[in-house]
Protein backbone atom coordinates (compact mmCIF):
# COMPACT_ATOMS: atom_id res chain seq x y z
CA UNK A 1 0.00 0.00 0.00
CA UNK A 2 0.84 3.88 -0.41
CA UNK A 3 1.07 3.78 2.99
CA UNK A 4 3.09 1.20 3.61
CA UNK A 5 5.68 2.52 1.04
CA UNK A 6 5.90 5.87 2.80
CA UNK A 7 6.87 4.14 6.10
CA UNK A 8 9.37 2.30 4.15
CA UNK A 9 11.12 5.64 2.60
CA UNK A 10 11.19 7.35 6.06
CA UNK A 11 12.37 4.13 7.95
CA UNK A 12 15.40 4.13 5.63
CA UNK A 13 16.03 7.92 5.55
CA UNK A 14 15.55 7.76 9.26
CA UNK A 15 18.73 5.31 9.18
CA UNK A 16 21.28 7.64 7.93
CA UNK A 17 20.49 10.59 10.91
CA UNK A 18 23.35 11.15 13.00
CA UNK A 19 20.84 12.53 15.75
CA UNK A 20 20.10 9.05 16.65
CA UNK A 21 20.72 5.30 16.53
CA UNK A 22 20.32 3.87 12.64
CA UNK A 23 16.85 2.56 12.23
CA UNK A 24 16.06 -1.24 12.34
CA UNK A 25 16.77 -3.28 9.21
CA UNK A 26 17.13 -6.67 7.74
CA UNK A 27 20.40 -8.19 6.97
CA UNK A 28 22.63 -6.12 4.81
CA UNK A 29 23.20 -8.01 1.95
CA UNK A 30 21.30 -7.27 -0.77
CA UNK A 31 17.62 -7.23 -0.09
CA UNK A 32 15.03 -6.89 -3.24
CA UNK A 33 12.76 -4.05 -1.82
CA UNK A 34 9.06 -5.98 -0.87
CA UNK A 35 6.30 -5.15 -3.90
CA UNK A 36 4.10 -3.02 -1.64
CA UNK A 37 7.04 -0.35 -1.62
CA UNK A 38 8.16 -0.20 -5.44
CA UNK A 39 5.45 1.96 -6.13
CA UNK A 40 6.58 5.59 -5.61
CA UNK A 41 5.58 7.81 -2.77
CA UNK A 42 8.06 9.66 -4.27
CA UNK A 43 10.48 10.29 -7.57
CA UNK A 44 13.49 11.43 -5.39
CA UNK A 45 14.59 11.48 -1.82
CA UNK A 46 16.90 13.77 -0.71
CA UNK A 47 18.99 13.06 2.81
CA UNK A 48 20.57 15.48 5.03
CA UNK A 49 21.58 15.25 8.62
CA UNK A 50 19.97 16.21 11.87
CA UNK A 51 22.07 19.12 12.27
CA UNK A 52 22.82 20.53 8.45
CA UNK A 53 21.87 23.95 7.32
CA UNK A 54 21.89 23.23 3.49
CA UNK A 55 22.98 26.39 1.04
CA UNK A 56 19.75 28.19 -0.62
CA UNK A 57 20.47 26.88 -4.12
CA UNK A 58 22.14 23.26 -2.63
CA UNK A 59 18.69 21.12 -3.49
CA UNK A 60 18.48 22.67 -7.27
CA UNK A 61 22.18 22.32 -7.56
CA UNK A 62 21.56 18.62 -6.71
CA UNK A 63 18.79 18.30 -8.57
CA UNK A 64 20.19 19.75 -12.00
CA UNK A 65 22.90 17.38 -11.91
CA UNK A 66 21.30 14.35 -11.21
CA UNK A 67 19.08 15.23 -13.96
CA UNK A 68 21.97 16.48 -16.49
CA UNK A 69 24.34 13.12 -15.71
CA UNK A 70 21.37 10.59 -15.78
CA UNK A 71 22.61 9.92 -12.36
CA UNK A 72 20.89 7.72 -9.74
CA UNK A 73 22.60 9.40 -6.50
CA UNK A 74 24.26 12.64 -6.52
CA UNK A 75 26.62 13.26 -3.83
CA UNK A 76 27.39 17.23 -2.38
CA UNK A 77 29.85 18.46 -0.06
CA UNK A 78 29.71 19.35 3.65
CA UNK A 79 31.35 22.24 5.71
CA UNK A 80 31.63 22.90 8.88
CA UNK A 81 29.51 26.25 9.92
CA UNK A 82 30.12 27.20 13.16
CA UNK A 83 34.02 28.24 12.02
CA UNK A 84 33.83 32.01 13.81
CA UNK A 85 35.76 32.43 17.13
CA UNK A 86 32.33 33.42 18.23
CA UNK A 87 30.26 30.64 17.44
CA UNK A 88 32.31 29.19 20.51
CA UNK A 89 31.44 30.97 23.04
CA UNK A 90 30.31 27.98 25.26
CA UNK A 91 33.33 26.59 25.21
CA UNK A 92 34.95 28.63 27.51
CA UNK A 93 33.42 26.87 30.55
CA UNK A 94 35.79 23.98 28.85
CA UNK A 95 38.46 26.44 30.57
CA UNK A 96 40.94 28.47 28.99
CA UNK A 97 42.00 26.53 26.17
CA UNK A 98 38.42 25.50 25.48
CA UNK A 99 37.46 27.99 23.11
CA UNK A 100 40.92 28.26 21.11
CA UNK A 101 41.06 24.01 20.58
CA UNK A 102 37.20 24.37 19.83
CA UNK A 103 38.08 27.36 17.42
CA UNK A 104 40.80 25.42 15.59
CA UNK A 105 39.41 21.82 15.59
CA UNK A 106 36.08 23.37 13.96
CA UNK A 107 38.48 25.33 11.08
CA UNK A 108 41.01 22.13 10.97
CA UNK A 109 37.93 19.33 10.27
CA UNK A 110 36.49 22.38 7.67
CA UNK A 111 39.83 22.80 5.53
CA UNK A 112 39.80 18.93 5.68
CA UNK A 113 36.68 18.63 4.18
CA UNK A 114 37.05 21.09 1.88
CA UNK A 115 39.89 19.36 0.54
CA UNK A 116 38.20 16.02 0.29
CA UNK A 117 35.25 17.00 -1.36
CA UNK A 118 36.53 19.43 -3.49
CA UNK A 119 40.15 17.34 -4.33
CA UNK A 120 39.91 13.81 -3.27
CA UNK A 121 36.38 12.50 -4.01
CA UNK A 122 36.44 13.52 -7.53
CA UNK A 123 39.90 12.19 -7.97
CA UNK A 124 38.50 8.80 -6.93
CA UNK A 125 35.38 9.27 -9.44
CA UNK A 126 37.65 10.39 -12.10
CA UNK A 127 39.92 7.02 -11.44
CA UNK A 128 36.91 4.57 -10.27
CA UNK A 129 34.01 5.90 -12.95
CA UNK A 130 32.08 6.27 -9.76
CA UNK A 131 30.89 8.32 -7.05
CA UNK A 132 30.37 7.75 -3.00
CA UNK A 133 27.26 7.87 -1.04
CA UNK A 134 28.46 9.59 1.78
CA UNK A 135 25.24 9.38 4.12
CA UNK A 136 24.01 13.44 4.02
CA UNK A 137 24.10 16.10 1.83
CA UNK A 138 22.66 13.57 -1.50
CA UNK A 139 19.97 12.96 -3.86
CA UNK A 140 18.93 9.38 -4.97
CA UNK A 141 16.23 8.83 -7.37
CA UNK A 142 13.72 7.12 -4.89
CA UNK A 143 13.66 3.72 -7.17
CA UNK A 144 17.63 3.29 -6.91
CA UNK A 145 17.34 4.21 -3.13
CA UNK A 146 14.30 1.59 -2.32
CA UNK A 147 16.32 -1.52 -4.00
CA UNK A 148 18.49 -2.40 -0.21
CA UNK A 149 17.77 -2.23 3.10
CA UNK A 150 20.39 -0.15 5.63
CA UNK A 151 23.02 -2.10 7.33
CA UNK A 152 22.26 -1.77 11.24
CA UNK A 153 25.53 -4.15 11.42
CA UNK A 154 28.13 -1.89 9.68
CA UNK A 155 29.53 1.42 11.22
CA UNK A 156 29.41 3.15 8.59
CA UNK A 157 25.84 2.16 6.49
CA UNK A 158 26.17 4.69 4.11
CA UNK A 159 29.46 3.54 2.65
CA UNK A 160 28.24 -0.10 2.46
CA UNK A 161 25.08 1.35 1.10
CA UNK A 162 27.28 2.85 -1.86
CA UNK A 163 29.10 -0.78 -2.74
CA UNK A 164 25.98 -2.19 -3.06
CA UNK A 165 24.51 0.38 -5.52
CA UNK A 166 28.16 0.51 -7.36
CA UNK A 167 28.27 -3.28 -7.87
CA UNK A 168 24.98 -3.50 -8.94
CA UNK A 169 26.13 -0.65 -11.54
CA UNK A 170 23.98 2.03 -9.88
CA UNK A 171 25.29 5.52 -11.21
CA UNK A 172 26.36 7.69 -8.10
CA UNK A 173 28.14 11.11 -8.82
CA UNK A 174 30.12 13.79 -6.93
CA UNK A 175 28.56 17.37 -7.07
CA UNK A 176 30.73 19.33 -4.45
CA UNK A 177 29.36 22.99 -5.16
CA UNK A 178 25.67 21.78 -3.87
CA UNK A 179 26.67 22.73 -0.31
CA UNK A 180 25.63 22.56 3.21
CA UNK A 181 27.18 23.26 6.76
CA UNK A 182 27.17 21.01 9.60
CA UNK A 183 28.30 21.73 13.39
CA UNK A 184 31.98 20.14 14.33
CA UNK A 185 32.45 17.46 17.31
CA UNK A 186 31.45 19.17 20.55
CA UNK A 187 35.50 17.86 21.58
CA UNK A 188 38.67 16.38 20.83
CA UNK A 189 37.39 13.06 22.36
CA UNK A 190 33.85 13.29 19.99
CA UNK A 191 36.56 13.76 17.41
CA UNK A 192 38.60 10.61 17.66
CA UNK A 193 34.93 8.51 18.43
CA UNK A 194 33.64 9.66 15.26
CA UNK A 195 37.05 9.31 13.00
CA UNK A 196 37.21 5.54 15.08
CA UNK A 197 33.76 4.62 13.49
CA UNK A 198 34.32 5.74 9.78
CA UNK A 199 38.01 3.99 9.75
CA UNK A 200 36.11 0.71 11.24
CA UNK A 201 33.24 1.45 8.89
CA UNK A 202 35.40 1.75 6.12
CA UNK A 203 37.36 -1.24 6.74
CA UNK A 204 34.56 -3.81 7.19
CA UNK A 205 32.98 -2.51 3.84
CA UNK A 206 36.53 -3.21 2.69
CA UNK A 207 36.50 -6.79 4.07
CA UNK A 208 33.16 -8.00 3.06
CA UNK A 209 33.41 -6.81 -0.64
CA UNK A 210 36.51 -7.31 -1.42
CA UNK A 211 36.03 -10.31 -3.51
CA UNK A 212 32.97 -9.66 -4.78
CA UNK A 213 34.30 -6.83 -6.37
CA UNK A 214 36.46 -9.19 -8.48
CA UNK A 215 33.64 -11.47 -9.12
CA UNK A 216 30.94 -8.06 -10.31
CA UNK A 217 30.26 -7.66 -13.93
CA UNK A 218 31.72 -4.15 -13.26
CA UNK A 219 34.11 -2.89 -16.14
CA UNK A 220 37.99 -3.52 -15.40
CA UNK A 221 38.46 0.60 -14.21
CA UNK A 222 35.32 0.29 -12.29
CA UNK A 223 37.03 -2.77 -10.39
CA UNK A 224 39.70 -1.11 -10.10
CA UNK A 225 38.54 1.95 -8.87
CA UNK A 226 36.75 0.34 -5.96
CA UNK A 227 39.56 -1.27 -5.05
CA UNK A 228 41.79 1.45 -4.88
CA UNK A 229 38.70 3.34 -2.37
CA UNK A 230 38.13 0.53 -0.28
CA UNK A 231 41.51 -2.05 0.23
CA UNK A 232 43.40 -0.07 -1.80
CA UNK A 233 43.29 2.47 1.69
CA UNK A 234 45.86 0.24 3.64
CA UNK A 235 48.20 0.53 0.67
CA UNK A 236 47.99 4.35 0.43
CA UNK A 237 48.33 4.68 4.19
CA UNK A 238 51.76 2.88 3.81
CA UNK A 239 52.54 5.12 1.06
CA UNK A 240 51.42 8.00 2.54
CA UNK A 241 53.90 7.30 5.96
CA UNK A 242 56.48 6.82 3.80
CA UNK A 243 56.47 9.72 1.11
CA UNK A 244 54.85 12.02 3.95
CA UNK A 245 56.79 10.78 6.81
CA UNK A 246 60.24 8.54 6.53
CA UNK A 247 61.58 10.53 3.59
CA UNK A 248 61.46 13.92 4.91
CA UNK A 249 63.34 12.83 8.31
CA UNK A 250 65.73 10.80 6.12
CA UNK A 251 66.44 13.82 3.92
CA UNK A 252 66.46 15.69 6.80
CA UNK A 253 69.14 13.58 9.02
CA UNK A 254 71.77 12.85 5.32
CA UNK A 255 71.08 16.49 3.96
CA UNK A 256 74.04 16.81 1.65
CA UNK A 257 74.66 13.44 0.94
CA UNK A 258 74.91 12.22 -2.59
CA UNK A 259 71.49 10.42 -3.46
CA UNK A 260 72.33 9.29 -6.75
CA UNK A 261 69.94 9.89 -9.74
CA UNK A 262 66.71 7.51 -9.13
CA UNK A 263 66.33 8.68 -5.68
CA UNK A 264 66.88 12.11 -6.56
CA UNK A 265 64.17 11.56 -9.18
CA UNK A 266 61.72 10.04 -7.19
CA UNK A 267 61.71 12.92 -4.50
CA UNK A 268 61.52 15.32 -7.29
CA UNK A 269 58.25 13.61 -8.42
CA UNK A 270 57.07 13.35 -5.42
CA UNK A 271 57.39 16.98 -4.09
CA UNK A 272 56.09 18.23 -7.74
CA UNK A 273 53.12 16.00 -7.33
CA UNK A 274 52.27 17.39 -3.79
CA UNK A 275 53.03 21.13 -4.79
CA UNK A 276 50.45 20.33 -8.01
CA UNK A 277 47.67 18.94 -6.00
CA UNK A 278 48.11 21.92 -3.08
CA UNK A 279 48.00 24.50 -5.93
CA UNK A 280 44.73 22.98 -7.71
CA UNK A 281 43.36 22.58 -4.13
CA UNK A 282 43.84 26.50 -3.28
CA UNK A 283 42.65 27.62 -6.89
CA UNK A 284 39.66 25.60 -5.46
CA UNK A 285 39.55 27.22 -2.58
CA UNK A 286 40.27 31.11 -4.23
CA UNK A 287 36.62 29.91 -6.05
CA UNK A 288 34.53 28.86 -3.25
CA UNK A 289 35.82 30.12 -0.36
CA UNK A 290 37.23 33.06 1.95
CA UNK A 291 40.61 34.30 2.91
CA UNK A 292 40.51 32.22 6.66
CA UNK A 293 39.76 29.44 5.02
CA UNK A 294 42.39 29.72 2.55
CA UNK A 295 44.80 29.85 5.49
CA UNK A 296 43.73 26.71 7.45
CA UNK A 297 44.16 24.77 3.91
CA UNK A 298 47.41 25.68 3.39
CA UNK A 299 47.98 24.62 7.31
CA UNK A 300 46.41 21.53 6.68
CA UNK A 301 48.50 20.66 3.92
CA UNK A 302 52.12 22.17 5.43
CA UNK A 303 50.91 19.68 8.82
CA UNK A 304 50.01 16.63 6.30
CA UNK A 305 52.72 14.34 8.16
CA UNK A 306 50.49 14.62 11.19
CA UNK A 307 47.82 14.16 9.10
CA UNK A 308 49.03 11.06 7.83
CA UNK A 309 50.29 9.66 11.31
CA UNK A 310 46.59 10.54 12.48
CA UNK A 311 45.47 8.66 9.45
CA UNK A 312 47.55 5.44 9.83
CA UNK A 313 46.46 5.19 13.43
CA UNK A 314 43.14 4.89 13.15
CA UNK A 315 43.51 2.36 10.59
CA UNK A 316 45.56 0.17 12.93
CA UNK A 317 43.26 0.37 15.63
CA UNK A 318 40.27 -0.35 12.83
CA UNK A 319 41.92 -3.78 11.62
CA UNK A 320 42.91 -4.87 15.44
CA UNK A 321 39.28 -3.89 16.72
CA UNK A 322 37.57 -5.70 13.80
CA UNK A 323 39.96 -8.72 13.95
CA UNK A 324 39.36 -9.01 17.87
CA UNK A 325 35.69 -8.48 17.38
CA UNK A 326 35.44 -5.45 18.77
CA UNK A 327 34.11 -3.35 15.78
CA UNK A 328 30.35 -3.77 17.45
CA UNK A 329 28.20 -0.53 18.96
CA UNK A 330 27.59 2.84 17.62
CA UNK A 331 28.28 5.71 19.02
CA UNK A 332 26.31 9.27 18.53
CA UNK A 333 28.95 11.88 17.28
CA UNK A 334 28.35 14.99 19.99
CA UNK A 335 28.56 18.30 17.91
CA UNK A 336 29.45 21.37 19.54
CA UNK A 337 26.81 23.85 20.46
CA UNK A 338 26.14 26.86 18.26
CA UNK A 339 26.41 30.51 19.43
CA UNK A 340 24.33 32.95 16.93
CA UNK A 341 26.38 35.49 18.16
CA UNK A 342 28.65 35.14 14.90
CA UNK A 343 27.51 33.83 11.45
CA UNK A 344 30.22 31.06 10.08
CA UNK A 345 30.13 28.88 6.94
CA UNK A 346 29.13 29.39 3.45
CA UNK A 347 25.53 30.98 3.35
CA UNK A 348 24.54 33.17 1.01
CA UNK A 349 22.61 35.14 3.45
CA UNK A 350 18.98 35.48 1.79
CA UNK A 351 16.31 36.52 2.64
CA UNK A 352 13.67 33.80 3.31
CA UNK A 353 10.07 33.26 5.29
CA UNK A 354 10.13 32.09 8.78
CA UNK A 355 6.68 31.09 10.89
CA UNK A 356 5.23 34.44 11.61
CA UNK A 357 6.42 36.66 8.85
CA UNK A 358 9.66 37.21 7.23
CA UNK A 359 13.17 36.07 9.21
CA UNK A 360 16.56 38.23 9.21
CA UNK A 361 18.56 38.58 6.24
CA UNK A 362 22.01 37.18 6.06
CA UNK A 363 25.13 38.73 6.08
CA UNK A 364 26.39 36.85 2.59
CA UNK A 365 28.53 34.99 4.75
CA UNK A 366 27.09 32.82 7.84
CA UNK A 367 24.82 30.64 8.60
CA UNK A 368 21.12 31.91 9.49
CA UNK A 369 20.32 31.54 13.47
CA UNK A 370 18.33 29.88 15.51
CA UNK A 371 14.97 31.77 14.29
CA UNK A 372 16.36 30.73 10.66
CA UNK A 373 15.86 28.20 8.23
CA UNK A 374 17.97 26.87 5.25
CA UNK A 375 16.71 29.54 2.57
CA UNK A 376 16.44 26.46 0.16
CA UNK A 377 14.65 27.99 -3.03
CA UNK A 378 12.15 26.83 -5.65
CA UNK A 379 12.01 23.77 -2.95
CA UNK A 380 8.84 24.69 -1.03
CA UNK A 381 9.11 23.23 2.37
CA UNK A 382 5.69 22.21 3.85
CA UNK A 383 7.69 20.96 7.13
CA UNK A 384 11.00 21.35 8.90
CA UNK A 385 11.71 20.01 11.79
CA UNK A 386 15.35 18.85 13.24
CA UNK A 387 14.94 17.87 16.98
CA UNK A 388 16.41 18.33 20.19
CA UNK A 389 18.94 21.28 18.63
CA UNK A 390 18.66 24.74 20.30
CA UNK A 391 20.04 26.44 16.94
CA UNK A 392 17.67 25.34 14.10
CA UNK A 393 14.17 26.21 13.33
CA UNK A 394 11.15 24.07 13.80
CA UNK A 395 7.58 24.50 13.14
CA UNK A 396 5.63 25.03 9.43
CA UNK A 397 6.87 27.73 7.09
CA UNK A 398 6.19 28.62 3.37
CA UNK A 399 9.07 29.77 1.71
CA UNK A 400 7.89 32.27 -0.87
CA UNK A 401 9.82 34.22 -3.64
CA UNK A 402 13.14 33.88 -5.16
CA UNK A 403 14.90 32.64 -8.18
CA UNK A 404 12.60 29.80 -9.64
CA UNK A 405 9.87 29.85 -7.25
CA UNK A 406 6.10 30.55 -8.39
CA UNK A 407 2.39 30.51 -7.67
CA UNK A 408 1.01 27.22 -5.86
CA UNK A 409 1.78 24.47 -7.54
CA UNK A 410 -0.56 20.69 -7.82
CA UNK A 411 2.49 18.62 -6.12
CA UNK A 412 3.53 21.53 -3.64
CA UNK A 413 2.84 24.76 -1.56
CA UNK A 414 2.44 28.09 -2.64
CA UNK A 415 5.99 29.46 -3.45
CA UNK A 416 6.94 26.01 -4.85
CA UNK A 417 8.58 25.65 -8.43
CA UNK A 418 6.38 24.09 -10.87
CA UNK A 419 5.69 20.88 -9.49
CA UNK A 420 8.61 20.70 -6.97
CA UNK A 421 6.59 19.80 -3.92
CA UNK A 422 8.93 18.80 -1.60
CA UNK A 423 8.28 17.17 2.89
CA UNK A 424 11.30 17.96 4.90
CA UNK A 425 11.30 16.36 8.57
CA UNK A 426 14.03 14.60 10.79
CA UNK A 427 16.93 16.27 8.61
CA UNK A 428 15.24 14.72 5.07
CA UNK A 429 13.68 15.77 2.57
CA UNK A 430 11.45 14.34 0.03
CA UNK A 431 10.06 15.43 -3.01
CA UNK A 432 7.54 14.85 -5.40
Amino acid sequence: SRERAAADVEAAADGFLRGGSPAPSPAPAPVAAPAASREPVADYVAIFDADHFPDRDCLETLMAFLLQRSADCVQGSTYIRNTAWGNHASARRCGPCGRPLAWLLANFIDAEFFVTYFCWLPAIELIGKTGLFGGSVALWRFEAISKYAFSTEMQTEDINCSAQHVLDRSKIRFCPEARSGELSPASVRAFWRQRQRWAIGWDQVSMRYFRAISKSALSCREKAGLYYVFPGRWLACSIGLMAGVVHPVIAAVYAGQPWGPWLNAALLFGFAFYMLSTLLVLGQAIVYRGPKAWLFITVFYVAGPLYVLFQASLVTQSVVRIMLGRDKGWVVTQRATFSPHARSGMGHGAAFAGKGGAGPAGDGDGTDGPAGVPPIVAMGLSRYNTPNRTDTYEGDLSLAGGPGSGGASPAGPAGAGPGAGARAGNGYARMQ
